[in-house]
């Protein structure tokens, strides 16, 4: 540590005082004067070296000795701005709005460790440490998506940290009398589970293991990296996946597998069966998984050695699938959230005058009782699974469930956001983009003091990438549905899709996405009913239609 005082460095003192080391400095300050205090700061573990650790101290503190706070700053600055870029989300027009989404993916940015997969995204990043800066599912579901489409090669770490843990999520499916991997509901760098004892319904949040299973292909969605998959993605899917096949009962009257005594995104209803998001989810991982073990073929027969992987588990997986419960009434189009949900009241009756914070209740009520959700639970799967259905349907669940929603947790607003994109309702859109987007910078639910919401920070990126410009990943291509928000004039973003870099121009003319001068590749791109193949340096651009042709 040192001090410095009109250019020359004062003399600081070694001292120990109440069983504490310290270093002290005693001058007299003056008015009007400038004083530069400096203090370098050296950290290493044993995870890091096989060396004696004071050894690599002394090595570092020698390397920095010359170097100044000013000179770390501008190297730090010059990083973290080429990051920045890869991020960033430029919106002309609207200064609240933009100020709003680069403060949030500013805090997205700082929230991945890009050089260590030693720990993955926490609910708090490294803003606090409530809820000890645990993993919880929004990493792969909110975290994840925003790093997959913009820096690819820093996503795979969250994947491997859930790698490195699968010996831990092994032994939970064990404790549950299940076969595979059960990754726990939280968890820290132990790949533990971490979640409070009292608090029985997150023991019930299964969802958080397909959850792993879906990030996996999200991944391999955006980026085509199927040599990862192949060395690590597909042991963690095929363990994820006897751990549902184990899991799931056949009902011999209906003819299917159900998912029973769960508990979904929506923590207000514990302990119900055949929650949609579950069982929509569980659905796509066993169907995607089969689909990779047809085209990996025998390049996956080491792996399948290594693992005990059976001739008929395959088989197993397709019966699964095929025969898996998937809620939806044919009739109304309407898809209940669990068993019995339309049976409830539509309303929340009210009882006492106490609340639970564990489950972030909004009022003291018989939410078992009632309809009334904590956050969108079937809205997921259009927002962040791109459910195929029919506009009008689509639209049907969407004004019923967000009529439902007293939105106590943050994560609702994102949701919310794609979805209205989605139904071009533009109000609405920008509405909930600016809950999001403000969460934390308005304190809009309380205990930002305790750390920002990380998941929702994420989620402001995807209500603009994936909602207002109406982007989504396909293994294919990039299909966009672009929509604007009447008093932006324009929208800026970069994103990679298959090692192919490209920027999106979104305006109330249209949308142009201009391919990286340096891609090596092509970029194959979908707006709405046009098709593009664009090469190195070339523009895409698709034309909203004008008023005057409509009424011509």
């Amino acid at each position: 540590m040192r001090l410095s005082i009109r250019g020359k460095e004062r003399c600081c003192h070694d001292v120990c005082e109440d069983g504490i080391a310290a270093q002290k400095i005693i001058f007299e300050a003056e008015q009007g004067n400038i004083y530069t205090l400096e203090k370098l700061i050296a950290t290493i573990t044993s995870r890091d070296t096989d060396r004696e650790l004071d050894e690599c101290i002394a090595e570092y503190l020698c390397a920095y000795q010359d170097s100044s706070y000013q000179k770390e700053y501008e190297k730090h600055r010059r990083v973290y701005q080429e990051l920045f870029a890869k991020l960033e989300i430029q919106i002309e027009g609207d200064d609240i709005a933009d100020r709003a989404i680069r403060f949030s993916n500013y805090h997205t940015l700082i929230s991945l460790e890009r050089n260590d997969y030693v720990h993955s995204f926490s609910a708090k990043g490294l803003t606090g440490e409530m809820y000890n800066n645990f993993v919880w599912w929004d990493a792969e579901i909110f975290q994840a998506p925003v790093f997959q489409q913009t820096m690819p090669e820093y996503s795979r770490n969250p994947l491997m940290f859930r790698y490195s843990h699968l010996k831990e999520a092994r032994e939970m499916a064990v404790k549950e009398g299940c076969r595979g991997a059960r990754y726990p509901f939280t968890t820290g760098v132990t790949g533990e589970e971490t979640i409070w004892t009292d608090v029985r319904h997150p023991f019930m949040q299964i969802h958080c293991v397909s959850d792993v299973g879906l990030s996996i292909l999200n991944y391999l969605t955006a980026t085509g990296d199927h040599a990862f998959v192949k060395e690590y993605g597909m042991e963690m899917l095929l363990e994820i996946c006897r751990y549902w096949v184990s899991r799931v009962t056949w009902k011999e009257e209906k003819k299917r597998y159900e998912i029973l005594q769960v508990t979904g995104t929506d923590e207000h209803h514990p302990y119900v069966d055949n929650n949609a998001y579950t069982n929509y989810s569980v659905y796509r991982v066993l169907k995607a998984t089969c689909s990779l073990l047809d085209e990996y073929g025998s390049g996956l027969d080491e792996l399948k050695k290594k693992i005990g992987f059976k001739v008929g588990e395959s088989a197993e997986f397709e019966h699964v699938a095929e025969y898996i419960y998937l809620p939806l009434d044919e009739d109304t189009g309407m898809i209940p959230q669990f068993d019995g949900y339309f049976d409830l009241s539509r309303e929340l009756e009210v009882q006492g005058g106490s609340k639970s914070g564990y489950t972030q209740m909004k009022q003291a009520g018989l939410y078992n009782k009632s309809q009334v959700i904590k956050q969108p639970d079937v809205l997921m799967l259009f927002a962040y699974q791109n459910l195929d259905m029919p506009k009008t349907i689509y639209r049907r669940n969407l004004d019923y469930y967000q009529g439902r929603c007293e939105a106590a947790s943050s994560l609702s607003y994102c949701v919310h956001s794609i979805c209205y994109a989605d139904m071009d309702m533009p109000e609405s859109t920008y509405g909930y983009l600016m809950e999001t987007a403000e969460m934390d910078l308005k304190n809009k639910h309380g205990g930002t003091q305790d750390g920002i919401h990380s998941g929702c920070a994420a989620g402001a990126w995807m209500a603009v990438v994936r909602g207002v410009a109406g982007m989504k990943m396909t293994p294919d291509k990039v299909v966009c549905t672009p929509h604007y928000i009447p008093w932006w004039k324009r929208v800026t973003f970069h994103c990679v899709w298959h090692d192919q870099g490209y920027r999106v121009i979104l305006d109330y003319q249209g949308m142009q996405v201009i391919a990286d001068a340096k891609n090596i590749g092509e970029l194959v791109l979908g707006i709405y009913e046009k098709d593009f193949v664009l090469k190195a340096g070339e523009t895409a651009e698709y034309l909203f239609p004008r008023i005057s042709s409509i009424w011509s």
